[in-house]
């Protein structure tokens, strides 16, 4: 791995690049060093027209030189106003055609980084989602979405399409440099130390700067951006407390630095602006004091005619390279993070999700019997182990309800259960199968409810289904998972029933109607196995019971296994396992767990049971 950080972001950038991609990098190159070449003859044409048009003024023939060239190209014998305008209708063609194909090629070079941008972001969150939850939360979720989206089209956009400008850029300056030499070596030398001297100007000043900017422009907008989210998401807390004006003052002072750094990144092209301008300018002015000093005025004027007709190519060129080494830089600063990813998606061990269109679905029964044995859980950085010594046997179509005080390990027990996390020891097997096996053989078999349940901004129809193309909803088994899961007073109250929005996040559902919405989407594809964690913590009285009771009721065609503070709710299951401090103290009915654990009774005694 090369030592120069800039070096190594753009040899992992082309790592990181297919070899249908690579191809078409390579074909986008040697198109734009082909227009280049266009660059070079409109020059040489502009320079025949200063060149004849000097003589013409001067009523004498043209140099040797240009003569070979007149007759070459067969206008030798026209006059000197045929000349000139063949010239020049030539040169305005050549140069004309050489602007109207570049935009083209950019236009079709940009759409497709723009679609390679959409692919990476798609595989990049597959590969991502295949990982265990550990692995995804080790950024926040606003450093993700950066990652899979801006990161992404920096990549492409920012890097992959300014190289190949830059490439293309570098080549005309060096061909013009070389006609510069073989026609007027002294003007190219004038010009190499002129618009060199320039670009380490602006290299030296500009490029380093903009790498910073890019780094500083990434974090300052994720910051500012999770400030808004997290004050909208304790929108009641800040407003009982009266802290809105200091959340306000929060995001004004992170804004003030993303919107400070982002002005800063749209000034930098303008200094490389100003400094080729001026580099002209200094260069016109010189070109013409060493030429009428040393030479006579034909010469001179020849000389300097060529030199604006180069440097009318060059400094655009120049001016690009500069922006575009700018752009490359500042992209660097904001790329990093997607880099990192894929670094480390590619040196995790599992990557085995496939998509749901993919997945087999095989025609070997499943019995929902759940086994684990010895298990053992650590978290990163933690010097204990959140679950140990976890025995467990679930039988198939049984209600098992996991008890005990927070900070038990119930849920992360749950999350290893359903193959969201790998244990650090010992093993879950669903049908003598692992969670991921089963999740990947049966991908309709298993269904989570969260204790905090999410809504799509889409229909009733689309929530409850959720995840589901329109094209495969089946409207009789959205009813039933709604009959089910105690929700027909929702859709009631709806004005178009399962064709209504439920708006952003839900926010018109009461606690109760959300998670009775996460249960009917748990039971819309008939899961032979059902994870429900604390689903009825929000419901009121009459309608936990109806939900306990289908809960009950669900052990007909699956296996259910609930995570739940109130007792109520699990008073009724077939087998109650009481976990304390990571471990199981005893697993056995409602009134066995109640006679063996003192303060699971003392709990049940204070809630009336």
């Amino acid at each position: 791995m090369s030592s120069n950080p800039r070096l190594t972001t753009l040899l992992n950038s082309a790592r990181n690049l297919d070899r249908s991609t690579k191809i078409i990098l390579v074909f986008f190159v040697f198109i734009q060093i082909v227009l280049s070449l266009l660059d070079l003859i409109g020059v040489a044409l502009l320079g025949l027209v200063g060149a004849i048009s000097i003589s013409g003024i001067q009523t004498g023939r043209p140099s040797n030189g240009v003569s070979n060239i007149l007759e070459r190209i067969a206008i030798s014998n026209y006059s000197f106003q045929q000349q000139v305008a063949i010239l020049a209708i030539a040169a305005t063609i050549v140069l004309f055609l050489r602007t109207v194909l570049s935009i083209f090629i950019s236009r079709k070079s940009l759409f497709f980084f723009a679609r390679k941008s959409a692919a990476l972001s798609s595989k990049l969150t597959l590969r991502l989602l295949s990982r265990d939850l550990l692995f995804i939360q080790r950024r926040t979720s606003q450093e993700t979405l950066f990652t899979l989206t801006t990161g992404c089209n920096l990549l492409y956009i920012g890097m992959m399409a300014n190289i190949i400008n830059l490439i293309s850029d570098v080549f005309l300056l060096l061909v013009l440099s070389v006609m510069a030499i073989i026609f007027q070596t002294q003007v190219a030398i004038l010009l190499f130390i002129l618009f060199v001297s320039s670009s380490l100007i602006l290299h030296f000043f500009l490029n380093k700067r903009a790498k910073k900017l890019g780094r500083d422009d990434a974090r300052f907008n994720i910051s500012a951006n999770m400030k808004i989210l997290e004050s909208l998401s304790v929108y009641r807390e800040i407003f009982v407390r009266n802290q809105r004006a200091f959340y306000a003052d929060e995001i004004e002072k992170l804004r003030i630095r993303s919107s400070a750094t982002q002005a800063e990144i749209a000034f930098l092209p303008n200094i490389s602006r100003y400094v080729v301008e001026v580099s002209m300018l200094v260069g016109a002015l010189s070109v013409s004091a060493i030429q009428f000093i040393l030479f006579d005025v034909k010469t001179a004027i020849t000389t300097l005619t060529l030199f604006l007709a180069a440097g009318s190519r060059l400094a655009p060129a120049l001016l690009r390279v500069q922006q575009g080494s700018l752009g490359i830089r500042n992209a660097m600063g904001g790329v990093t993070s997607t880099l990192e990813l894929i670094a480390e998606l590619d040196t995790a061990e599992r990557d085995s999700i496939k998509p749901l269109s993919s997945a087999v679905i095989t025609s070997e029964k499943l019995t929902a019997n759940v086994v684990i044995s010895d298990l053992w859980l650590k978290y990163p950085n933690n010097d204990y182990f959140s679950l140990q010594k976890i025995n467990l046997i679930v039988p198939e179509r049984k209600v098992v309800a996991i008890v005990g005080p927070s900070a038990a390990g119930k849920t992360s027990l749950v999350d290893v259960l359903l193959g969201i996390i790998s244990p650090t020891s010992g093993e879950v097997r669903i049908s003598s199968r692992t969670p991921l096996q089963v999740i990947e053989q049966w991908p309709t078999a298993i269904s989570y409810v969260p204790q905090s349940v999410f809504v799509a901004d889409a229909t009733l129809r689309n929530n409850v289904a959720l995840g589901y193309p329109d094209s495969e909803i089946t409207e009789e088994q959205v009813l039933n998972a709604i009959n089910r899961a105690q929700l027909n007073d929702l859709l009631s109250s709806l004005p178009e029933g399962l064709n209504s929005r439920l708006g952003e996040n839900g926010n018109t559902l009461s606690g109760g109607q959300r998670q009775r919405l996460g249960i009917a989407r748990a039971l819309y594809s008939n899961p032979l196995l059902i994870v429900l964690d604390e689903a009825t913590s929000a419901l009121d009285a009459e309608t936990e019971a109806l939900v306990s009771e289908s809960i009950l009721s669900m052990k007909e065609s699956a296996t259910v296994i609930l995570i739940a503070h109130r007792l109520s709710t699990v008073r009724n299951a077939d087998l109650v396992c009481y976990m304390e401090a990571g471990e199981i103290k005893c697993v056995g009915t409602f009134e066995e767990v109640r006679n063996m654990v003192p303060q699971f009774d003392q709990q049940a005694k204070l809630m009336g049971l």
